[in-house]
């Protein structure tokens, strides 16, 4: 594990980024899609509020992929704490 001052200096020097949380709680396609491209250097490059937005609403099978993805996350959550 990399200490918070250790982590910063590979993102700053190496374009580092931190691995998927936790894939029961982060499907890789939101780590994909949405957190690698929030993460970019430039922040000309990083999508918008509205462009996350539009990307969970963008069409009705999207939508209904990442609603799957988060009620499995719960699921898995809920199961996790009893």
């Amino acid at each position: 594990d990399l200490s918070n001052k250790e982590a910063a200096k590979k993102i700053l020097k190496e374009n580092y980024r931190l691995p998927n949380p936790n894939e029961k709680f982060c499907s890789n396609a939101i780590y994909q899609e949405i957190m690698l491209e929030c993460w970019k250097q430039e922040s000309k490059e990083r999508p918008s509020f509205q462009e996350i937005y539009e990307r969970f609403s963008e069409n009705s099978s999207k939508e209904a992929f990442f609603e799957e993805e988060i009620e499995i996350s719960v699921d898995n959550r809920t199961s996790e704490l009893k």
